[in-house]
């Protein structure tokens, strides 16, 4: 858990905002812009991980009091939940093949083949729903599963997949393994609040516009991907 403590200040909450997130880089690159925007509005905050699915729920129901990055889809499932309309970060879903003759370009090509993801991915379970599939808990996992031959596709968003590449090829398992273009789906993922906190979207909507407008958004996520000496295009 991340606690982050600035004190309550005027129009704040009596004690921290419980935010979930799971794990992934997406995730670990949206915290970082969410941490340097409550710090900013002086807003205590503490970030819980959870799996993916469980922190949805929980938001929803009001147990926790949001989510730190998701697509607006998700919220057509948790209707008690807000959208930030800032965009956070920008994501891409690719396919992942080890196999040659393994070739997708849209949804309907997954059908074709049987594919592996990780739980609580809202979008592609929606996607694969009446497919057989096999779920993971980690991209570790996934790819572990496509190295082997267990599954013909993983489908994950492109900077986990290519972080995930990465530190399995340093074994000199993976180097068949290529990601698939073009990408399965492009769109911004945002944070998520719980409607009981509709005061506070407006605060924290001009504070990341304010980060977005100066570049710093970008700035966090270059940094989070050089720091993992990795590729990505922008």
């Amino acid at each position: 858990m991340i606690l982050f403590c600035l004190g309550i200040g005027a129009g704040s909450h009596a004690g921290p905002l419980v935010i979930a997130r799971s794990q992934s880089p997406v995730n670990d690159i949206a915290e970082t812009v969410l941490l340097e925007a409550y710090k900013t509005l002086g807003t205590e905050v503490a970030i819980r991980r959870y799996p993916d699915q469980r922190s949805l729920v929980m938001a929803d129901r009001g147990k926790i009091d949001g989510d730190v990055l998701r697509g607006r889809h998700a919220i057509a499932h948790f209707p008690h939940l807000m959208v930030v309309p800032v965009p956070l970060v920008r994501v891409q879903i690719h396919g992942f093949a080890q196999r040659k003759d393994v070739q997708v370009k849209s949804w309907d090509d997954v059908k074709s083949y049987f594919p592996g993801f990780r739980k609580g991915i809202v979008y592609i379970e929606d996607k694969t729903a009446g497919s057989r599939s096999v779920n993971t808990d980690d991209e570790q996992e996934l790819f572990h599963l496509l190295s082997h031959g267990r599954i013909d596709l993983a489908i994950e968003f492109r900077i986990s997949g290519l972080l995930a590449l990465e530190r399995f090829r340093k074994t000199g398992h993976v180097e068949s393994i290529r990601m698939l273009e073009p990408p399965l789906y492009t769109g911004n993922g945002f944070h998520l609040l719980h409607q009981r906190h509709k005061e506070l979207v407006p605060r924290l909507v001009g504070v990341l516009k304010k980060m977005e407008v100066r570049g710093r958004i970008r700035e966090i996520r270059e940094a989070y991907i050089q720091a993992r000496t990795l590729s990505v295009s922008r």
